[in-house]
């Protein structure tokens, strides 16, 4: 084998080598692009997912400040009403006390007592 055929042996070996090299990148970038792929399924996934949790946040803030207004109005129709209750009592109470005097000038006007 003369010196020219060896130096082509050895230039077909290293373009060999390096197609298989550039062969093996080329599978690493196609497995890294699957992995970006699922990745990106993953995140989409994850975004559908908080956008849900926030729009039940949305949900949940917004029936409280229902619930807010309703208990505010409730509180004050209970202020309202315990008001009355105060006068009721009171009206009570003295009516209360009207009848005992009543009672004890009768018992004063009644002989027979």
């Amino acid at each position: 084998m003369t010196e020219f055929d060896e130096k082509i042996l050895k230039r077909l070996e290293d373009l060999e080598n390096q197609v298989a090299a550039l062969a093996e990148v080329r599978n690493e970038s196609r497995r890294a692009a699957d992995l970006f792929a699922m990745v990106d399924r993953d995140v989409a996934d994850l975004n559908n997912s908080f956008s849900a949790q926030r729009q039940l946040l949305q949900a949940l803030r917004d029936e409280q400040a229902g619930q807010r207004h309703t208990l505010s109005e409730q509180n004050q129709a209970l202020d309202g009403i315990i008001a009355t209750l105060r006068m009721i009592h009171e009206t009570q109470l003295k009516h209360g006390r009207q009848l005992a005097e009543q009672g004890r000038v009768l018992a004063r006007l009644d002989p027979d007592s």
